[in-house]
C-alpha cells in the first residue's frame, strides 16, 4: 500500500513537471515566433532600403554618365571655337594688312597729287609744242621752227595736213598716264565719294578671301596627304609586305589601332603607325556607342554603359 502510494505521488510529480516543461516550451516558442517575425519585419525593411540604395546608385551613375558625355561635347565645342577663333584671328590680321596697304596707296595717291596739283601750271604748254613738233614741216624741214610765223605753208601741203590722223599714243604712255587719271580722279571725289570707294575695294579684296581660303586648304590637305603616304612608306619598309592599293586614308582601322585586325594588308581602311593609333583607340574607348546597351557587336572598343568605372579603374591600376 505505501509503495503504490509513493509510486501514484511519483507519478503527480512528473505530470506536474511534464505540464511545466509544456508550459515553458509553449512560452519560448510564443516568445521566439514573435522574435522572428520582429526580424523579419527588419529584413523587409533593411530590404527595401537596399532597393532604394541600389535605385539610387543607378540613378547616380547614369547622371554621371551623362555628365562625362556633356563634358566631352563641351569639350569639342571648345576646341571648335578655339579652331573658329584662330580663323578669325588670321581674317583680321589680313585685313589689317590690306588696310595698311590700302593706306599706303592712299598716302601715295596724295603724294603723287600733290606733285601733279604742283606741275599743274606748265601742262597747258605741252599740247601746242607736240603739236607743232607733230606736224610734217617740222619732221622734214629743219629750218621751219626758224621761219617767221606770218609766212603761210605751201598751198601742196595743206591737204596732207588736214588728211594726216593725229598721232596714236603707244601702250607705255597710256599705261604712264592712267595713273595721273586715277589720281586726279581722287582728288577730285569728295570725302563721301571716297568712303564708298574705300568700302568697294574692302569688299572685292573680301571677296578674293574665299579663293585664298580655299587654295589654302587645298595646300593643307595636299600636304596632309604627302605627309600620310611618308608615314604609310615607312611603315611598309619597316613591315616589308606591300600595302592593297586600295587605301582609305580618311578612316583609320579600329582594330589595326587595337592590334586585332585580321585582314592584314588587304584591309581597304588606313593603319595609322603606332603612336598614332594608341591615341585613336583612347579617343574611341572614351567615345559612347550609338547602340548602348543593344550594341551585338562582339569586339566593340567604344564605351557602353557600366564600363566607365572599370576602365577608370584599370586606367588607374596601369598609371601605378
Amino acid at each position: 500500500m505505501h509503495l503504490a502510494a509513493d509510486v501514484d505521488k511519483v507519478f503527480d510529480v512528473i505530470l506536474k513537471a511534464v505540464q511545466k516543461g509544456h508550459e515553458v516550451l509553449a512560452n519560448s516558442a510564443q516568445e521566439g515566433g514573435d522574435r522572428l517575425s520582429q526580424y523579419e519585419a527588419k529584413l523587409a525593411e533593411q530590404k527595401a532600403l537596399i532597393e532604394q540604395l541600389s535605385a539610387e546608385a543607378s540613378r547616380r551613375q547614369h547622371q554621371h554618365e551623362e555628365q562625362v558625355q556633356q563634358l566631352q561635347i563641351l569639350a569639342d565645342e571648345k576646341r571648335d571655337l578655339a579652331d573658329t577663333v584662330k580663323r578669325l584671328n588670321e581674317e583680321v590680321a589680313g585685313l589689317r594688312q590690306q588696310v595698311s596697304a590700302l593706306q599706303e596707296q592712299n598716302a601715295l595717291l596724295d603724294q603723287a597729287a600733290t606733285k601733279v596739283t604742283q606741275e599743274a601750271p606748265a601742262a597747258p604748254q605741252e599740247p601746242q609744242s607736240s603739236s607743232r613738233s607733230s606736224s610734217p614741216t617740222s619732221v622734214t624741214e629743219p629750218g621751219a621752227a626758224g621761219a617767221p610765223a606770218e609766212e603761210p605753208p605751201e598751198p601742196s601741203e595743206a591737204p596732207a595736213v588736214e588728211k594726216e590722223a593725229p598721232p596714236v599714243p603707244t601702250r607705255s604712255s597710256r599705261s604712264q598716264s592712267r595713273p595721273l587719271v586715277r589720281r586726279e580722279r581722287l582728288r577730285s571725289m569728295s570725302p563721301g565719294e571716297l568712303h564708298q570707294r574705300s568700302r568697294k575695294v574692302i569688299k572685292r579684296a573680301d571677296s578674293r578671301q574665299p579663293l585664298a581660303r580655299h587654295q589654302e586648304e587645298r595646300s593643307e590637305e595636299r600636304d596632309r596627304l604627302v605627309r600620310e603616304e611618308r608615314q604609310r612608306s615607312r611603315h611598309q619598309a619597316a613591315r616589308g609586305q606591300p600595302r592593297s592599293p586600295r587605301i582609305n586614308r580618311t578612316k583609320a582601322c579600329i582594330p589595326w589601332c587595337a592590334k586585332i585586325c585580321a585582314k592584314g594588308d588587304h584591309c581597304p581602311l588606313w593603319h595609322p603607325v603606332p603612336e598614332e593609333a594608341a591615341q585613336i583607340l583612347e579617343r574611341v574607348q572614351r567615345t559612347p556607342c550609338r547602340d548602348g546597351k543593344d550594341c551585338q557587336r562582339t569586339r566593340c572598343h567604344f564605351l557602353h554603359p557600366g564600363q566607365q568605372g572599370d576602365r577608370q579603374r584599370k586606367s588607374a591600376k596601369d598609371r601605378r
